[in-house]
């Protein structure tokens, strides 16, 4: 879906206090607006949902930099929450602008928001043409009217989902709603105690 990105990425020129800014997580509440989206329009789609053309469930960091290479920026636990790591890539295709945010927390792939803005004017009907780009791959043609509203939220049967968010940019966030994700949100130690469960049953081996 994003490959032509590939092709146009510029160089980057920004420096932390923009990513900083830019970034979406600061502390473990702001993961609610993303899991747990106001009043959106729902929709659920026989598709599976993908970011660049890889099921949400199968992105990890590896995959990422296979498809897009170096991030422009990293945002790692130590200038953040502990665990939590941000891969940032801002690429520019003629006017447009796609600011891209990868999070993880204790590695885990969580979400990816993807940000269009720019260099002129992100008019209304731009917008009206993603979102539509976007309801024609998931979801049967004219089932929805973005005439009366971008904001909607579609789900797949994995129970993940991605959430149209309209302000001064377009944004598109990519949720992995695993069930391992959404009891890591709720116990941050919970990577640690597997591991150490891991290692527990491994000497059952041995001993």
């Amino acid at each position: 879906m994003l490959s032509f990105f590939k092709k146009n990425k510029n160089k980057n020129i920004r420096g932390k206090s923009y990513y900083d800014r830019e970034n979406m997580i600061h502390n473990l509440g702001d993961f609610t607006t993303i899991f747990k989206p106001d009043s959106l329009a729902q929709y659920t789609s026989a598709e599976t949902i993908v970011f660049s053309g890889i099921a949400l469930s199968e992105i990890d960091e590896k995959k990422i930099n296979l498809e897009f290479k170096d991030p422009d920026f990293v945002l790692d636990e130590k200038e953040g929450l502990n665990g939590h790591k941000v891969l940032f890539y801002r690429h520019i295709v003629n006017s447009l602008i796609f600011l891209m945010q990868f999070h993880f927390l204790k590695g885990s792939f969580l979400f990816v928001s993807n940000a269009t803005s720019s260099s002129t004017l992100l008019s209304h009907s731009n917008k009206i043409l993603f979102a539509n780009r976007i309801a024609k791959k998931y979801l049967s043609e004219d089932i929805i009217d973005f005439d009366k509203g971008l904001e909607i939220k579609i789900s797949d049967k994995h129970n993940n989902y991605l959430n149209i968010k309209d302000g001064v940019n377009f944004r598109v966030d990519y949720v992995n709603n695993s069930e391992y994700n959404q009891a890591l949100l709720k116990n941050p130690n919970l990577a640690k105690e597997l591991l150490e469960n891991n290692f527990d049953s491994k000497l059952d081996d041995y001993f």
